[in-house]
């Protein structure tokens, strides 16, 4: 790595023989397979990581799989496996879930798991820990645990299991009884409190604020964000929720999404991030990008600062009486003695006009693909490939799976519910799969194909864990089961 670049999951502790965390729960907006399957696996099987789960935002899933052949994916579906997430918006939290017998880490924030998210990019983690030792942190943990819980829901029921049932056996903390106050602040340590900040049926982050910061007494909003609605809409709501305060934003001076159709606004004031002690950090061979997001609150003797997935913008913050559409997921730090600006290197230099180059693409709007059908997982066992949609596949469309080297197309029977099936022999190496017509046009997203057999040895049950060893994929080869 070059100097200064980090991969945070490098900091989870190892612990003993058998490490100190079992499993995994990580989400994602974007996702490289590529660098996922190849290198953040690799970290994760170095620290005794076995069961690794992955909640990805779909229509970035989608984007992913366009560009990428099995070939090069050695490990997905056997010894990971990944589900797409539906949002109104985008599905956003950048969370990393570690689960042990007897202890919990989440390290979360504003990296995906990308290569310039996990190292390259200038972001922001946070996280909280508990063990057999200090359980300080249990109300943010198991809040952030339920939190998660929510996306189990579009899980299959081999994915439902792993995650809701697996997992909390084989740890002596997540208690799905365990009494949380949502959004509450809670004590981390001596002189310093957090609250958990996400979108919800009752609340957005905005407002979730609202009730945890005494907003007219705010003096000063410093706020960083890579992305901004084109009118400022969310920086004039905090000026006007805060109208005792200034407003100073730090922004890059190549900022893809700035507010660029703002009116100018004697409360609001843009500064250079790249002045900053933070944004002079930097690489000798690769430009760094700004995708850390900080909101911090000043009164005259306490500090609030939040740092999350959120943009500023309304899809990811929303406003006093509606949530943004977004899933986002952050945290709000309060304290009378931190200096947060000067602990995170942001304090404010040099002032500067508002950029005004845009791009066309917002990377938070949701995209459209097209297709009329939607495949949500697809699952191998026993000479038996099935797969689940989200809608009656009509008569006459066709399974097509494919190795990267050849391709086969099959009928399609359908079991129950939106769950179909075909009998076919697959070789021990990665497949994806997809719908197409009588014509062989693909009319559905594509998916790959997960390994019951090999899955079932990343369970994290001690027994599991003796015997657990990652899986190699093996020669290419397709043979059709007669029935």
């Amino acid at each position: 790595m070059e100097k200064n670049e980090h991969a945070i999951l490098l900091d989870i502790p190892s612990g003993g023989k058998n490490g100190k965390y079992h499993s995994a729960v990580l989400t994602t907006y974007a996702i490289d397979l590529i660098h996922f399957d190849n290198q953040l696996l690799n970290m994760l099987h170095r620290k005794q990581v076995c069961s690794i789960n992955v909640f990805a935002d779909t229509n970035q899933m989608d984007k992913s799989m366009e560009y990428v052949s099995p070939i090069y994916i050695r490990h997905i579906g056997k010894e990971y496996s990944i589900t797409s997430i539906s949002a109104v918006g985008a599905f956003h939290p950048k969370i990393n879930f570690f689960v042990g017998d007897d202890a919990v880490l989440v390290v979360f924030g504003t990296g995906n798991l990308t290569v310039t998210g996990h190292g390259k990019n200038h972001e922001a983690f946070t996280g909280f820990m508990i063990d057999e030792t200090d359980t300080t942190h249990r109300p943010l943990i198991e809040e952030c645990w339920q939190y998660l819980c929510r996306f189990t829901k579009q899980c299959n029921d081999y994915d439902h299991n792993r995650i809701l049932r697996e997992i909390p056996e084989n740890c002596t903390f997540l208690d799905s009884s365990f009494n949380i106050v949502p959004h509450s602040m809670c004590k981390v340590q001596e002189g310093l409190n957090a609250a958990l900040l996400y979108n919800d049926s009752q609340s957005g982050i905005l407002q979730q604020i609202s009730n945890l910061v005494p907003l007219n007494e705010v003096q000063t909003i410093t706020l960083l964000s890579p992305y901004f609605d084109e009118y400022g809409e969310s920086l004039i709501t905090l000026s006007q929720l805060c109208p005792n305060s200034t407003v100073n934003v730090l922004i890059h001076q190549d900022c893809a999404l700035p507010p660029s159709g703002m009116l100018p606004n004697s409360s609001i004031h843009f500064y250079d991030f790249s002045e900053t002690k933070r944004g002079k950090i930097a690489f000798k061979t690769y430009e760094r990008q700004l995708h850390a997001k900080v909101l911090h609150f000043k009164t005259n003797d306490a500090e609030y600062c939040m740092v999350g997935s959120a943009n500023a913008t309304l899809a990811g913050l929303g406003t006093i009486t509606h949530r943004g559409i977004n899933e986002e997921f952050g945290v709000l730090y309060h304290s009378t003695k931190q200096d947060f600006l000067s602990t995170l290197g942001l304090k404010t230099k040099k002032r500067i006009d508002v950029p005004t180059n845009r791009s066309k693409h917002s990377n938070e709007a949701p995209s459209e693909t097209g297709r009329r059908l939607r495949l949500l997982s697809a699952y191998y066992e026993s000479g038996k490939l099935n797969v689940y949609s989200n809608e009656e596949i009509p008569d006459g469309v066709l399974l097509s799976i494919d190795n990267g080297i050849e391709t086969l197309v099959s009928e399609l029977k359908h079991d129950k519910g939106n769950r179909y099936s075909t009998d076919i022999k697959l070789a021990k190496t990665q497949y994806t799969c997809y719908l197409v017509d009588k014509d062989k046009k693909s009319i559905s997203n594509k998916l790959f194909v997960n390994w019951t057999e090999f899955l079932a040895t990343t369970n994290p049950s001690k027994m599991s864990r003796n015997h657990y060893c990652p899986v190699k994929a093996g020669k290419s080869v397709f043979e059709i089961v007669e029935t």
